[in-house]
C-alpha cells in the first residue's frame, strides 16, 4: 500500500530544494506625474484652427464651375489653397494638442514601468508553478502513482491548464507550395525603381498620374492667388 503523506511529503521537500528561481527583491516604484491644470476649450480650437477660413473657402467653391482656362487656373489655384489651409490646421492643431499628448505620453511611460514589473512578477511566479508541477509529477511516478489531475489548475483568480498546439519551421523553401508564399511589393517597387524592368512572373508596366504641388511658403506669400 502506497503512503501517500510520505510521498506528498517528499514532493515538498524536493520543490524547496530545486526551485532555484525566487521572486525578486523590487523598490517600489517612484514614478512621479506632475499635472498642470489646462483648460480645453472647444470654440478657441475652432478659432484657431481657422474655421472662418474653412468656412469662406467651402464657400468659394461652392458651384464653381470650370469653362474657361482662366476659370481651370482658378480652380488649381482654390484646390491648392485648400491643401495649404489643411497644412496650417495641422500645424496648429499639433500646438493645441501637445499638453494633451504630453500627459498621455507621461501616462504611457508610467504604465510600461508598472505593467513591465507586474509581467516579471508574474512569470516568475508561473515558473515557479510549472516547476513545483512538474517536481510533484515526477515524484509520484517514482513512487508508482501516475496522475495528471494537477496539470489543470483552477483557482478563483482564473486556470492554469496544459495545451497541445503545431509549430513549424522552414526545411525547404522550394518545395513549399505557391499558396504559401507572398509576394515582397516593397523589393519589386524598388528593384523597378532601379531600373529593372522584366521580372519572371510579374509584368511590369507604366502609370501615369496628375499631380498637384503646392508652392514652398515663401513663394505662397508672392502669390496672391493662394491667399485666402
Amino acid at each position: 500500500m502506497i503512503n501517500y503523506e510520505a510521498v506528498f511529503e517528499e514532493i515538498d521537500n524536493k520543490s524547496k530544494n530545486n526551485n532555484e528561481i525566487t521572486i525578486g527583491n523590487y523598490k517600489p516604484i517612484t514614478t512621479t506625474l506632475v499635472v498642470s491644470e489646462n483648460v480645453f476649450d472647444i470654440e478657441v480650437a475652432k478659432s484657431r484652427l481657422g474655421v472662418d477660413k474653412v468656412n469662406e473657402l467651402v464657400q468659394r467653391a461652392s458651384g464653381f464651375c470650370i469653362e474657361t482656362d482662366v476659370e481651370a487656373e482658378q480652380g488649381l489655384s482654390l484646390a491648392l489653397s485648400t491643401r495649404k489651409l489643411k497644412k496650417d490646421i495641422e500645424k496648429n492643431r499639433k500646438e493645441l494638442t501637445e499638453p494633451a499628448l504630453k500627459f498621455q505620453r507621461t501616462c504611457i511611460a508610467i504604465e510600461k514601468e508598472y505593467t513591465e514589473q507586474l509581467s516579471d512578477v508574474e512569470s516568475e511566479l508561473l515558473c515557479l508553478v510549472e516547476i513545483y508541477q512538474e517536481d510533484r509529477k515526477l515524484a509520484m511516478q517514482e513512487s508508482g502513482i501516475i496522475d495528471d489531475s494537477f496539470d489543470n489548475l483552477k483557482t478563483e483568480m482564473g486556470t492554469s491548464s496544459i495545451k497541445s498546439y503545431f509549430e513549424y519551421k522552414i526545411v525547404d523553401i522550394e518545395k513549399i507550395p505557391k499558396k504559401y508564399l507572398k509576394i515582397d511589393s516593397k523589393k519589386v517597387q524598388e528593384d523597378v525603381k532601379n531600373g529593372i524592368r522584366n521580372i519572371e512572373g510579374l509584368e511590369i508596366f507604366e502609370v501615369k498620374k496628375h499631380q498637384f504641388r503646392l508652392k514652398s511658403g515663401r513663394q505662397s506669400k508672392n502669390n496672391k492667388e493662394l491667399e485666402l
